[in-house]
């Protein structure tokens, strides 16, 4: 493989075999020069040095609107070349093949956010951008009110993909930055509502699974935000799946999700009845996935020693998982563990 590419593979290899971690690329433009630095990519500072051997596919925008296309090997911290002045971003990661986070200044994560919502950025690569700023943003590296930005100039999003990471964009910021959460909620909920008005509450015959997907994210975001329609909507479904009556297999775990984190008591002991009668797998994963949504500290104490005591230890993982990605929940897990 070495011959045929030309390309040190086998330190390569070795490198991301062997070093803790993943990068993250940072494109930096000063005039007429660009460079490429790496570190390891952590949410809370980190002084490693570890370096990978990187392979960057990236694509150069200028100003009168044509594109260039290069092909490198990030091997060393940093690295510079000289691009002409009128570039006006660069986009690393194209068809999202490196397994590596990207950093931008302020301008570049907008200039891309515009070519995105113009849709002049694979959708592949629509969905992995916002996944990188809002990382930069947790990270504390960019200021929140560029990923606002971003997500409202990217609103009108179609492609199930691309509109996958939106919403998981979204709601994971809304879940880690807790200063933030009712700016989040405010451009979010319409957002959503949007896309939920163009596909659907309820699934089609025949839709792609990635609708199916997609749609899934939404009501959940929605639901989360304080979306009043949408609340109703799987409320009602709830209460057909509490007579008995089928409903559509592919919002399911949404009805239970919306039933453990507005109907209190009544609704946990519906979701813990069922899981203890269930002889179905799928069914009793999505109600422990459900049951990690609830939020009144006594039934989260309760559901913390249902964990231990009913659930078989190949299925704990996933309402503690459901609970570390709940705000009201979150906060009991690290004393649960500890004690």
């Amino acid at each position: 493989f070495e011959d045929s590419t030309g390309q040190p593979l086998q330190g390569m290899l070795q490198k991301w075999i062997t070093a803790e971690g993943f990068p993250q690329i940072k494109a930096e433009l000063n005039g007429d020069t660009l460079t490429l630095s790496q570190k390891r990519f952590t949410f809370l500072p980190n002084n490693e040095d570890t370096i990978w051997p990187t392979p960057i596919w990236l694509t150069l925008y200028f100003a009168d609107g044509t594109e260039e296309k290069r092909q490198l090997l990030v091997g060393t911290p940093s690295m510079s070349f000289t691009v002409e002045k009128t570039l006006r971003s660069v986009c690393l990661n194209i068809g999202r093949k490196g397994f590596y986070r990207c950093l931008y200044s302020a301008d570049n994560f907008m200039a891309l956010a515009e070519l995105a919502a113009a849709k002049k950025l694979e959708h592949a690569y629509r969905w992995g951008l916002l996944g990188d700023l809002s990382a930069a943003v947790k990270a504390g590296q960019i200021d929140f009110e560029i990923l606002e930005r971003a997500c409202v100039l990217m609103q009108d999003e179609d492609q199930p993909l691309a509109l996958n990471g939106l919403t998981s964009a979204i709601i994971e910021s809304f879940i880690a930055l807790d200063n933030h959460r009712k700016a989040i909620a405010s451009f979010a909920l319409p957002i959503f509502e949007k896309a939920l008005a163009k596909i659907g509450l309820e699934p089609k015959t025949e839709e792609a699974n990635a609708v199916a997907a997609v749609r899934e994210r939404l009501l959940w975001g929605a639901v989360f935000m304080g979306g009043s329609r949408v609340q109703e909507f799987l409320e009602a479904q709830f209460k057909a799946l509490q007579a008995n009556t089928e409903i559509d297999a592919d919002i399911v775990k949404s009805v239970m999700q919306c039933a453990a984190l507005n109907g209190g008591r009544e609704a946990f002991d519906w979701l813990v009845a069922r899981f203890r009668t269930s002889n179905v797998e799928h069914d009793r994963m999505n109600i422990l996935l459900a049951l990690g949504c609830v939020k009144e500290p006594e039934i989260i104490a309760e559901l913390l020693e249902f964990v231990i005591t009913e659930v078989p230890p190949r299925n704990q993982y996933i309402p503690v998982a459901a609970m570390g990605q709940n705000p009201y929940a979150k906060d009991f897990l690290w004393p649960w563990f500890r004690d």
